[in-house]
């Protein structure tokens, strides 16, 4: 499996592209671009990104605490489908913009019955 951690600054975008196999980690290739003045760092992450040779199967990403938000839902299905479908309307009370401009992610923690515990 192929990891980006990717650290997207606002004079530089680092990158680190580390595979993984049999439980061992190896760095596979660093990256580092300067972030120009007047120039995205969004912008130049995500060219980086685009020009890597292989694309990689997961991104991380640190993110500052008071920019996440989490949330732990109950939610009356199993249904994967239909979980997903419900995190952004779930969310939407609880942000400060439109759920369609949030990036999120969900894991169902538990699921019993017809009721899953799903982390976001």
């Amino acid at each position: 499996m192929r990891i980006l951690g990717l650290d997207i600054g606002s004079t530089s975008v680092k990158a680190v592209e580390v595979d993984t196999a049999f439980g061992r980690f190896e760095i596979h290739e660093y990256h580092e671009v300067r972030v120009n003045p007047g120039e995205s760092a969004i912008g130049v992450a995500g060219g980086l990104v685009r020009s890597l040779p292989k694309s990689p199967d997961r991104v991380i990403v640190p993110l500052r605490a008071n920019r996440v938000t989490l949330r732990n839902l109950k939610l009356p299905t199993r249904d994967k489908k239909a979980i997903a479908a419900s995190v952004n309307f779930e969310m939407e009370d609880d942000l400060p913009f439109e759920a369609d401009q949030a990036a999120s992610d969900s894991v169902i923690m538990s699921a019993t019955g017809n009721e899953s515990s799903v982390h976001v």
